[in-house]
């Protein structure tokens, strides 16, 4: 009860104002992309393939759009895509929590200090801010599950191999992939460092095959992504966004004692991942954990886990970097920015309750001292002598250490009320909503796009977008939308081209940031097919413009279909001189384009062209007309798509750099063409299998407790 009160008084905005969550990747990647496949699903159609986002690109395969995760599915099935949107939030800010108390409740803690833990876990600056990423958000809130699972096992509880495995599979699912991986990690390093501290005199080797299956298993159940992920991978530019280091550095310790000493994530522009990158959890949990250390209460292994684990948050700063790169598998992937930090709060969390029987043990003198040297090392580091729930933090810890005045059970109590109104405000300042209007109502601009076709944001002007402003936060994000960035057409039913956090292939990317085209070059637009650009282009300049909030909207009327036949068809090339070629005066792509296959070489007789989507993973291409042709088309190439003409296998080919050729003989003249891989085939039969074990665990289990 204490901590639906608190979870309660921290969303109460969301719960009973109609406010939804918008900042960061929250509103501008993760709800349009979600929206988008929900809209899919809800039809009873799997969504492979996004045909809306770039040129085309898989979906199924991309971890961040959560396809194979379950509660998503439940609450996109269940709710409208915006009250979804929201309820999923915070139904993982709740579950976190109800996982923590039963990992606490199972370990034997009280309530009071299973809602100081509780605090420092579910309500940290990184807690709160992991909304602004949500996928980590889910991922996030199965860690106290999967450690709960852990313990039941070592305890040989009933199910506890169904809890662990289950946790695991759905954190994976959860779709951020390197929190499953860190807390396999986590969750090895504790159990090590517990058998290690008792000489290795514990039974191990059941727990270790057990925790190793657990995590097979959970791998099996999610082989329906995993295997077009590892395809959709090498042809990605997942290479280049995991090649970012950002190790933390010394100052970043700061953000113990001031969660805004690096400045503030809604009123300044620090630098990315900004929202991942703070320890802050309440002064008193530093106060209770310098105590502890300084007379010697801590539980050794409690105490090296957390040490351990801060190490490794810290990267190389430490100076272990390349220890850590050796001694932890693939370390160099998560060395970036705060990856750590929840695993970080988790140690501090378990290691602060373990503290629960000394309570009792805390003289006024010393902790009144380092309460003040705790909190007087926060004034200097930046936070404001006039914020009052400072000072009323501060009278309530040093209430719990007034051992004359009152006993260790009220101790308890103040020091959870320390920690609340520590964090409360600090939860408040960066936790910004807006009414739900701001998702469901589409921008103006969307009234006057008539024709279908796609949205083209230019490279240029993805980077301003970076550092848009406006009279508030508010009315900075509502020119975002206004101005349909990177995704937001996607959520209002419009194909787009442009790039803002999302997996790419790297065919698309290298088309997108080509640096052989010319500014505004009108080749680019003919090429590319873009039906609108968002910004202005020199080849626009005389041509009307719709008003789209931060930058005009210009319709392209000579853009060509997504399907267009090819008279003549030349071998591919280098890139820099097929861009020479481009640019030459009788060169039209109407007219020609770039072959791979050296056999399809040759002139082609015109077809006229048309195509019907079916789903987003079908179509059906007509092209009317007599003898062999070429299909050219504005869709990635990519493992998986297959042709069919009259029951018999029709000839797909890669052209110009990347994208989906069709070759037609005489007297073909529908083609449907479908997107289904044998990756997913074979990853859907795995994941059955692991269903139906589970199924098999939950029958036997119901059974039993019948019988």
């Amino acid at each position: 009860m204490l901590l639906l009160l608190v979870w309660i008084s921290f969303f109460y905005k969301v719960l009973f104002l109609n406010q939804t969550f918008v900042l960061e990747d929250s509103s501008r990647f993760f709800y349009p992309f979600w929206k988008w496949g929900a809209g899919i699903w809800n039809r009873g159609v799997v969504p492979l393939w996004n045909p809306d986002a770039g040129f085309g690109t898989p979906y199924f395969a991309d971890p961040q759009m959560v396809a194979w995760y379950l509660p998503a599915r439940i609450f996109y099935f269940a709710f409208s895509p915006t009250w979804a949107f929201t309820l999923l939030i915070l139904a993982h800010y709740l579950w976190a929590l109800l996982g923590f108390w039963v990992f606490a409740r199972n370990r034997g803690f009280s309530p009071w200090i299973i809602l100081c833990g509780s605090l420092v876990f579910g309500f940290s600056f990184n807690a709160i801010a992991l909304s602004w990423a949500t996928s980590m958000l889910f991922a996030y809130s199965w860690i106290p599950w999967v450690f709960y699972g852990l313990d039941a096992l070592g305890q040989l509880r009933k199910g506890a191999f169904l809890i662990l495995t289950s946790a695991l599979a759905l954190q994976l699912a959860a779709g951020y992939p390197l929190f499953f991986y860190m807390t396999v990690l986590a969750m090895g390093m504790n159990r090590f460092l517990v058998h290690a501290a008792s000489g290795w005199r514990k039974p191990w080797g059941r727990e270790l095959a057990a925790g190793i299956a657990a995590t097979l298993m959970a791998v099996v159940f999610n082989a329906a992504w995993l295997l077009p992920f590892e395809e959709f991978v090498p042809l990605s530019n997942l290479g280049k966004r995991t090649g970012f280091v950002e190790s933390l550095s010394w100052s970043d310790l700061a953000t113990w004692f001031n969660p805004f000493f690096k400045g503030h994530p809604l009123f300044s522009s620090p630098e990315s991942p900004f929202s991942v990158t703070v320890y802050f959890a309440g002064l008193p949990s530093l106060v209770l954990f310098l105590w502890a250390i300084l007379f010697r209460r801590t539980s050794r292994i409690s105490l090296a886990f957390f040490l351990l684990l801060l190490a490794l948050s810290l990267g190389t700063t430490t100076y272990l970097g390349e220890l850590f790169k050796i001694l932890v598998p693939v370390y160099g992937l998560v060395v970036r920015s705060g990856y750590w930090i929840p695993f970080v709060l988790w140690a501090l969390a378990g290691l602060l309750m373990e503290l629960e029987k000394d309570l009792n043990e805390i003289r006024g003198a010393p902790w009144f001292l380092i309460s003040f040297l705790i909190y007087f090392s926060a004034l200097i580091l930046g936070v404001p002598w006039q914020l009052w729930s400072f000072w009323l933090s501060l009278l309530f810890l040093f209430a719990a250490g007034a051992s004359t005045l009152f006993n260790w059970n009220w101790r308890r109590v103040f020091l959870a009320i320390s920690l609340a109104f520590s964090i409360g405000p600090v939860i408040r300042s960066i936790q910004f909503t807006m009414d739900q209007s701001y998702y469901n109502r589409p921008p103006e601009v969307c009234s006057n796009i008539s024709q279908h076709g796609r949205i083209y944001n230019a490279p240029s002007l993805e980077d301003h977008f970076h550092y848009v402003s406006g009279n508030g936060v508010a009315d900075s994000y509502l020119k975002l939308k206004d101005a349909l960035v990177s995704n937001w057409p996607l959520a209002f039913g419009f194909q787009e081209t442009g790039i803002s956090n999302s997996l790419f292939l790297k065919s698309y990317l290298d088309w997108y940031y080509a640096p052989y085209w010319g500014a505004g070059s009108p080749k680019l637009l003919d090429y590319l097919n873009e039906r609108y650009v968002v910004g202005w282009i020199p080849c626009f300049d005389k041509r009307p413009a719709m008003s789209a909030g931060l930058a005009p909207l210009y319709d392209n009327p000579s853009a060509e279909p997504l399907w267009r036949s090819c008279r003549k068809a030349v071998l591919q090339g280098d890139w820099k001189g097929d861009f020479s070629d481009m640019y030459e005066k009788g060169f039209s792509f109407s007219d020609a384009c770039f072959v791979a296959d050296q056999s399809l070489v040759g002139t082609y007789h015109p077809r006229t062209v048309s195509e019907t989507s079916i789903s987003p993973n079908t179509k059906i291409v007509k092209a009317v007309g007599k003898g062999e042709t070429i299909l050219v088309s504005a869709e990635m190439a990519y493992p998986g798509w297959k042709a069919s003409v009259g029951g018999k296998m029709a000839r797909l080919t890669e052209v110009n750099h990347g994208f989906l050729g069709l070759f037609l003989e005489d007297g073909q003249e529908a083609a449907t063409i479908t997107f289904f891989p044998t990756s997913f085939r074979i990853g859907t039969f795995f994941s059955l299998i692991v269903f139906a074990f589970w199924a098999g665990m939950i029958f036997r289990h119901f059974g039993n407790f019948h019988a």
